[in-house]
Formats: C-alpha cells, structure tokens, sequence
C-alpha cells in the first residue's frame, strides 16, 4: 500500500493471498476486502494498493526471500 503505517485503519481492509504459481515464483493477489465499502474513493486512492517486485523494496529487505522459501519446501513466507 502506498500508507502502510501499521495505526492506519485501513490496512484492516486489506486483504493478500499468496500462493505458488505456475512456474518457480511466489504469486500475491491483493485487494480490499468487502469490508472497505464504507471507505470513500479518495481515502483509498491516498492508500491504494500496489504491488512491486521484491528486489524493488526499498533498501532491498526480502533480498533472498524467494530462495529461501524455495529451499524451505514452500512452507515459510507471506503474511
């Protein structure tokens, strides 16, 4: 999300699935939930959702995630 500090009440709306592709890579589907029908239009702009590739994180902090879920079987990450 473009606001993500964790006191923001709408990160309550926001929901994530993360889940294997087809081929080696992590899949994540973000969206608001049912929930966000009471937020207005401009509020979820000023807070969209975005998705960036992980080696596009700032300062570069999942460097070495996707491996790490690979060699682990698949059965560590997401949130």
């Amino acid at each position: 999300m473009t606001d993500d500090r964790a006191h923001l009440p709408a990160l309550n709306h926001a929901r994530s699935y993360v889940y294997m592709g087809t081929a080696r890579g992590m899949c994540l589907d973000l969206e608001w939930h049912e929930s966000a029908s009471d937020m207005s239009a401009e509020e979820k702009e000023r807070v969209r959702i975005e998705t960036i590739r992980l080696d596009q994180e700032e300062q570069n902090v999942f460097k070495g995630f996707e491996g790490h879920f690979f060699d682990d079987g698949g059965r560590i990450g997401g949130w």
